[in-house]
Protein backbone atom coordinates (compact mmCIF):
# COMPACT_ATOMS: atom_id res chain seq x y z
CA UNK A 1 0.00 0.00 0.00
CA UNK A 2 2.73 2.15 0.90
CA UNK A 3 4.55 1.52 -2.58
CA UNK A 4 1.55 2.22 -4.56
CA UNK A 5 0.53 5.55 -2.56
CA UNK A 6 4.32 6.89 -3.40
CA UNK A 7 4.22 5.73 -6.80
CA UNK A 8 0.54 7.46 -7.01
CA UNK A 9 2.05 10.82 -5.23
CA UNK A 10 4.76 11.02 -7.55
CA UNK A 11 2.95 11.16 -10.38
CA UNK A 12 0.72 13.47 -9.37
CA UNK A 13 4.21 15.80 -8.21
CA UNK A 14 5.31 15.12 -11.99
CA UNK A 15 1.66 16.09 -13.91
CA UNK A 16 1.99 19.47 -11.66
CA UNK A 17 5.45 20.06 -12.33
CA UNK A 18 4.83 19.19 -16.07
CA UNK A 19 1.73 21.97 -15.99
CA UNK A 20 3.79 24.64 -13.92
CA UNK A 21 6.49 24.12 -16.76
CA UNK A 22 3.93 24.90 -19.19
CA UNK A 23 2.61 27.73 -18.10
CA UNK A 24 6.10 29.33 -17.24
CA UNK A 25 7.19 32.08 -18.90
CA UNK A 26 9.80 33.90 -17.23
CA UNK A 27 12.68 31.21 -16.24
CA UNK A 28 14.54 32.43 -12.90
CA UNK A 29 18.02 30.87 -12.43
CA UNK A 30 20.11 32.31 -9.67
CA UNK A 31 23.93 32.77 -8.78
CA UNK A 32 25.04 30.87 -5.59
CA UNK A 33 24.21 32.71 -2.55
CA UNK A 34 21.90 34.78 -4.77
CA UNK A 35 17.95 35.00 -4.96
CA UNK A 36 15.82 36.77 -7.44
CA UNK A 37 12.02 36.30 -7.14
CA UNK A 38 9.26 37.25 -9.16
CA UNK A 39 5.71 38.35 -7.33
CA UNK A 40 3.55 38.30 -10.47
CA UNK A 41 3.48 41.95 -11.15
CA UNK A 42 3.11 43.09 -14.78
CA UNK A 43 3.11 46.15 -16.00
CA UNK A 44 2.87 48.19 -13.13
CA UNK A 45 3.12 51.55 -13.40
CA UNK A 46 1.95 51.60 -17.01
CA UNK A 47 0.65 54.89 -18.73
CA UNK A 48 -1.46 55.01 -22.16
CA UNK A 49 0.41 58.35 -22.66
CA UNK A 50 3.43 59.39 -24.22
CA UNK A 51 5.97 60.21 -22.37
CA UNK A 52 4.41 58.30 -19.47
CA UNK A 53 7.06 58.70 -16.15
CA UNK A 54 8.90 56.30 -14.57
CA UNK A 55 8.43 55.50 -10.29
CA UNK A 56 11.43 57.43 -8.50
CA UNK A 57 13.86 55.08 -7.92
CA UNK A 58 18.36 54.95 -7.42
CA UNK A 59 18.55 54.26 -11.43
CA UNK A 60 17.30 57.46 -12.49
CA UNK A 61 20.13 59.86 -14.37
CA UNK A 62 18.03 62.71 -12.01
CA UNK A 63 19.66 60.61 -9.01
CA UNK A 64 22.84 61.21 -10.08
CA UNK A 65 23.29 57.34 -11.85
CA UNK A 66 24.52 57.27 -15.18
CA UNK A 67 23.71 54.66 -18.32
CA UNK A 68 26.08 52.84 -20.39
CA UNK A 69 25.77 50.08 -23.03
CA UNK A 70 26.54 48.60 -25.90
CA UNK A 71 25.58 51.68 -29.34
CA UNK A 72 21.65 51.70 -30.09
CA UNK A 73 21.12 49.58 -33.00
CA UNK A 74 18.83 52.50 -33.83
CA UNK A 75 20.68 55.29 -32.53
CA UNK A 76 17.78 57.56 -33.63
CA UNK A 77 15.88 57.73 -31.36
CA UNK A 78 17.21 54.90 -29.05
CA UNK A 79 20.04 56.40 -27.01
CA UNK A 80 22.11 54.75 -24.30
CA UNK A 81 20.73 57.56 -22.01
CA UNK A 82 16.91 56.39 -22.78
CA UNK A 83 17.98 53.96 -20.04
CA UNK A 84 17.47 56.18 -17.07
CA UNK A 85 15.86 58.92 -18.36
CA UNK A 86 12.52 58.29 -16.54
CA UNK A 87 10.37 58.05 -19.15
CA UNK A 88 9.23 54.53 -20.32
CA UNK A 89 7.85 54.03 -24.27
CA UNK A 90 9.42 52.42 -27.03
CA UNK A 91 10.63 55.91 -28.18
CA UNK A 92 12.84 56.40 -25.14
CA UNK A 93 14.17 52.94 -24.91
CA UNK A 94 17.61 51.59 -26.23
CA UNK A 95 17.93 48.75 -28.57
CA UNK A 96 21.31 46.39 -28.17
CA UNK A 97 23.09 46.53 -31.39
CA UNK A 98 26.03 44.83 -30.42
CA UNK A 99 27.66 42.11 -32.74
CA UNK A 100 28.24 39.43 -30.31
CA UNK A 101 25.52 37.11 -28.75
CA UNK A 102 24.70 39.71 -26.01
CA UNK A 103 24.18 43.44 -25.78
CA UNK A 104 24.91 45.02 -22.81
CA UNK A 105 23.34 47.86 -20.98
CA UNK A 106 23.60 49.17 -17.19
CA UNK A 107 23.64 51.64 -14.33
CA UNK A 108 26.56 53.24 -12.73
CA UNK A 109 25.19 54.17 -8.97
CA UNK A 110 26.46 57.52 -7.80
CA UNK A 111 27.91 55.34 -4.70
CA UNK A 112 27.58 52.30 -2.84
CA UNK A 113 23.90 51.52 -2.32
CA UNK A 114 21.63 48.58 -1.21
CA UNK A 115 19.56 47.06 -3.28
CA UNK A 116 16.53 45.01 -3.04
CA UNK A 117 14.88 45.08 -6.69
CA UNK A 118 15.35 45.50 -10.31
CA UNK A 119 12.71 46.22 -13.08
CA UNK A 120 12.52 46.51 -16.55
CA UNK A 121 10.83 46.28 -19.40
CA UNK A 122 10.31 46.63 -23.58
CA UNK A 123 7.39 49.30 -23.55
CA UNK A 124 5.64 50.17 -20.37
CA UNK A 125 4.24 53.10 -22.30
CA UNK A 126 1.54 53.14 -24.49
CA UNK A 127 -1.23 50.35 -25.84
CA UNK A 128 -1.58 48.98 -29.24
CA UNK A 129 -4.22 51.28 -29.84
CA UNK A 130 -2.35 54.89 -29.13
CA UNK A 131 0.84 56.92 -30.37
CA UNK A 132 1.31 55.91 -33.76
CA UNK A 133 4.07 58.22 -32.81
CA UNK A 134 5.80 54.70 -31.39
CA UNK A 135 6.57 53.04 -34.78
CA UNK A 136 4.37 49.83 -33.68
CA UNK A 137 0.96 51.56 -34.20
CA UNK A 138 1.27 51.56 -30.61
CA UNK A 139 2.89 50.09 -27.82
CA UNK A 140 5.80 48.04 -29.11
CA UNK A 141 5.78 43.79 -28.18
CA UNK A 142 8.61 42.95 -30.03
CA UNK A 143 12.32 42.37 -28.83
CA UNK A 144 11.98 41.28 -25.52
CA UNK A 145 12.22 37.34 -26.01
CA UNK A 146 15.60 35.64 -24.60
CA UNK A 147 17.81 35.25 -21.84
CA UNK A 148 19.15 38.22 -19.84
CA UNK A 149 21.69 37.79 -17.33
CA UNK A 150 22.50 39.94 -14.05
CA UNK A 151 25.76 40.92 -12.90
CA UNK A 152 26.46 43.60 -10.20
CA UNK A 153 29.77 45.73 -8.86
CA UNK A 154 31.22 47.51 -5.88
CA UNK A 155 33.91 49.25 -8.45
CA UNK A 156 34.08 52.69 -8.25
CA UNK A 157 32.03 54.37 -11.96
CA UNK A 158 31.50 50.91 -13.54
CA UNK A 159 30.99 51.05 -17.00
CA UNK A 160 31.83 48.47 -20.32
CA UNK A 161 35.13 48.11 -19.43
CA UNK A 162 34.71 46.46 -16.58
CA UNK A 163 36.04 43.25 -16.15
CA UNK A 164 33.66 39.99 -15.41
CA UNK A 165 35.69 38.55 -12.35
CA UNK A 166 33.25 37.11 -10.51
CA UNK A 167 34.26 38.96 -7.51
CA UNK A 168 31.97 42.18 -6.89
CA UNK A 169 34.93 44.24 -4.99
CA UNK A 170 37.55 44.09 -8.18
CA UNK A 171 34.77 43.02 -11.27
CA UNK A 172 31.48 42.14 -12.17
CA UNK A 173 29.59 39.40 -10.41
CA UNK A 174 26.86 37.72 -11.78
CA UNK A 175 23.64 37.72 -10.27
CA UNK A 176 21.67 35.12 -12.26
CA UNK A 177 19.61 34.87 -15.37
CA UNK A 178 15.91 35.51 -16.56
CA UNK A 179 15.32 33.51 -19.44
CA UNK A 180 11.86 35.04 -21.34
CA UNK A 181 10.66 31.92 -23.32
CA UNK A 182 7.43 33.34 -24.85
CA UNK A 183 5.46 30.42 -23.64
CA UNK A 184 2.11 30.90 -22.60
CA UNK A 185 1.94 35.01 -22.29
CA UNK A 186 -0.43 36.94 -22.88
CA UNK A 187 -1.12 40.94 -23.59
CA UNK A 188 -3.43 41.49 -20.56
CA UNK A 189 -1.99 44.22 -18.69
CA UNK A 190 -1.46 42.81 -14.92
CA UNK A 191 -2.61 38.89 -16.39
CA UNK A 192 0.06 36.56 -17.12
CA UNK A 193 3.24 37.13 -17.74
CA UNK A 194 3.52 39.80 -20.83
CA UNK A 195 7.35 39.71 -22.02
CA UNK A 196 7.23 43.82 -23.25
CA UNK A 197 5.48 45.29 -20.20
CA UNK A 198 7.70 46.15 -16.98
CA UNK A 199 8.37 43.46 -14.50
CA UNK A 200 10.19 43.55 -10.73
CA UNK A 201 12.10 41.13 -9.50
CA UNK A 202 13.64 40.90 -5.66
CA UNK A 203 16.98 39.93 -5.16
CA UNK A 204 19.25 39.14 -2.53
CA UNK A 205 22.39 37.94 -1.24
CA UNK A 206 22.63 35.38 1.51
CA UNK A 207 19.22 36.88 2.67
CA UNK A 208 20.34 40.54 2.38
CA UNK A 209 20.08 43.39 -0.21
CA UNK A 210 22.95 43.88 -2.81
CA UNK A 211 25.20 46.27 -1.61
CA UNK A 212 26.29 47.36 -5.20
CA UNK A 213 27.69 50.79 -7.31
CA UNK A 214 26.53 49.54 -10.54
CA UNK A 215 24.54 46.59 -12.28
CA UNK A 216 24.90 45.42 -15.41
CA UNK A 217 22.27 43.47 -17.68
CA UNK A 218 23.27 41.84 -20.90
CA UNK A 219 20.19 41.28 -23.27
CA UNK A 220 19.77 39.19 -26.56
CA UNK A 221 21.10 41.47 -29.33
CA UNK A 222 18.76 43.61 -30.61
CA UNK A 223 16.26 43.28 -27.25
CA UNK A 224 14.69 46.96 -25.91
CA UNK A 225 14.85 48.42 -22.56
CA UNK A 226 12.65 51.25 -22.34
CA UNK A 227 14.64 51.98 -18.52
CA UNK A 228 16.27 49.98 -16.09
CA UNK A 229 15.05 50.61 -12.58
CA UNK A 230 16.85 49.33 -9.23
CA UNK A 231 15.26 49.97 -6.04
CA UNK A 232 17.15 51.10 -2.59
CA UNK A 233 16.03 49.75 1.12
CA UNK A 234 15.29 52.38 3.38
CA UNK A 235 18.29 53.88 4.84
CA UNK A 236 18.95 53.24 9.05
CA UNK A 237 18.34 56.90 9.50
CA UNK A 238 15.03 56.08 7.70
CA UNK A 239 14.04 53.25 9.29
CA UNK A 240 14.88 54.81 12.65
CA UNK A 241 12.73 57.75 12.11
CA UNK A 242 9.62 55.28 11.03
CA UNK A 243 10.01 53.12 14.17
CA UNK A 244 9.88 56.75 16.22
CA UNK A 245 7.09 57.78 14.36
CA UNK A 246 4.97 54.35 15.24
CA UNK A 247 6.19 55.16 18.82
CA UNK A 248 4.93 58.45 19.31
CA UNK A 249 1.40 57.34 17.14
CA UNK A 250 1.31 54.77 19.59
CA UNK A 251 1.67 57.22 22.51
CA UNK A 252 -0.59 59.64 21.06
CA UNK A 253 -3.14 56.61 21.10
CA UNK A 254 -2.69 55.71 24.42
CA UNK A 255 -3.03 59.00 25.84
CA UNK A 256 -6.68 59.93 23.45
CA UNK A 257 -7.71 56.87 25.04
CA UNK A 258 -7.03 57.95 28.93
CA UNK A 259 -8.38 61.05 28.07
CA UNK A 260 -11.58 59.95 26.65
CA UNK A 261 -12.30 57.86 30.16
Amino acid sequence: MKTVLTGFLTAVLALCLTAVSAQAIVVLDSAAGYSITYDGNDGDFFNNVTGATVPDNAALATNGATAFGDPSAFPIPHQVTDLNNGIYGNTNSWIGGNTASTSRAGIALPGLISISSIAWGRDNGTDITSDPVENCGGQCTDRSLGIYTLYHTQVALPDLTTSITGIATTGWRKIGTFEYTGIGNDSILGGLFTPYFRHEYQLSFNGQAILASGFRLDTPVGAAIDEIELYAIPEPATLTLFGLGLLGLGAARRQNKRAAR
